[in-house]
């Protein structure tokens, strides 16, 4: 089975500076100082963040594991897509999925992502097929009933829900970035070109993009 995400999560620090009246030294000093305790924050939360995202994953994979547990002995039932649908709702799942070996879906339930305006919810194809699309933490579960030989996919979306649990545990605003696009996010987002691991300042700003996942982890 594989774990693999795709994302970039996206910091933003709103810095503050008071006494703008001051003078200009002072300002000076003033910015310096706060633009090192941003980035102190910043760093901070970025070691936080990578420690929850390989929980969060780990927590996928037992959900999966739990609801396949569920799902196999009525693989070859026409009643499959009600145990899927009852497997998903019992897990902490926002998706799950059983698909033929060869990519055919058998029965999915999904909810509703929330991601920007514009951006949908992918399909059960999209989200069961190799590899797998951005912005979800997802793992794969072959499993064999009988002579049949099924795939069960489930997870989580990386949306708004992750960007906000995320926000509320680091104190920033974040968003989920793939190939320079926005998926989701919560709390403003300046304007930014991300480069992972550098950080930049944009509009009282500042920003560090942090690489998450590890592709090819099994």
């Amino acid at each position: 089975m594989s774990l693999r995400t795709r994302l970039t999560l996206f910091f933003v620090g709103i810095v503050v500076l008071p006494l703008l009246a001051a003078t200009v030294a002072f300002q000076a000093l003033s910015s310096r100082q706060a633009d090192t305790r941003a980035d102190t924050r910043l760093r901070t939360g970025a070691r936080a963040l990578a420690a929850f995202w390989e929980e969060r994953l780990s927590v996928v994979e037992r959900e999966v594991i739990l609801a396949a547990e569920r799902v196999a002995p009525h693989i070859s039932e026409p009643r499959l897509p009600a145990r899927v649908k009852a497997a998903r709702s019992g897990s902490g799942l926002d998706f799950l999925i059983v698909a033929e070996e060869g990519g055919g879906v058998r029965a999915a339930d999904l909810l509703p992502a929330q991601y920007v305006p514009g951006r949908p919810t992918p399909s059960p194809e999209v989200l069961a097929a190799e590899p797998e699309p951005p912005a979800v933490l997802r793992t794969s579960l072959k499993i064999l009933h009988e002579e049949t030989s099924s795939v069960v996919v489930g997870g989580r979306y990386a949306d708004a829900s992750l960007a906000t649990e995320l926000k509320n545990m680091t104190g920033f605003d974040v968003a989920v970035v793939s190939g320079g696009e926005i998926l989701a996010a919560a709390g403003p987002v300046p304007p930014f070109t991300p480069r992972p691991g550098v950080q930049s300042e944009s509009e009282g700003h500042r920003s560090l993009f942090v690489p998450i996942g590890h592709p090819g982890r099994g």
